[in-house]
């Protein structure tokens, strides 16, 4: 999520006041006309309701996403720290990725599952598909490699060597 602008005022408020703004919002009667006044008695910043707006949709996902993070981090942590297992990076972003998922479901967030659902296959497929490039790329060489065994194998079948020479260096090449 992008920094808040420096003029975005209640964006950039203490913490503690954004929470409670947000939590004026959600209350009963906290109408955006009515929020906007609060906030000029209680903490003397002049807003518009549209900013008030603007702040409670801002303030619900960048806690969720604080949320978020902060989970990952103690499945991270808790992963790196068991005894007995070990963990590379890409084990523990998918054992992360799983929890998100079971989170989803959880609180019944069809969408949020599908979109985690789908990044994990995305990454998958994007895995797979690094892999099947190297694999190529490896194929080539070797095939490569191959053209010029039999090049330098055609010169020395052409050349005016003695049968048990070109036997000799045919072997060489080949290494057998």
């Amino acid at each position: 999520m992008k920094k808040p602008r420096g003029d975005s005022k209640l964006k950039t408020m203490p913490p503690e006041q954004q929470a409670q703004v947000y939590e004026w919002l959600r209350s009963s009667g906290g109408t955006r006309e009515v929020v906007r006044d609060r906030i000029e008695q209680e903490f003397g910043i002049k807003t518009n309701p549209a900013s008030v707006s603007d702040f409670r949709l801002w303030y619900a996902l960048s806690t969720e996403i604080a949320k978020a993070n902060s989970l990952a981090n103690v499945v991270t942590e808790q992963l790196k720290a068991s005894s007995g297992l070990t963990f590379d990076d890409a084990r523990i972003a998918k054992a992360t990725q799983i929890v998100f998922e079971q989170r989803a479901l959880e609180e019944n967030d069809n969408e949020l599952f599908l979109g985690l659902r789908t990044a994990r296959q995305n990454d998958e497929r994007l895995a797979l598909e690094t892999k099947r490039v190297s694999l190529m790329e490896r194929r080539i060489k070797l095939l490569e490699r191959q053209a010029e065994l039999l090049d330098k194998a055609k010169s020395v079948s052409s050349s005016t060597l003695s049968a048990e020479e070109k036997a000799a260096k045919i072997k060489e090449i080949f290494g057998t």
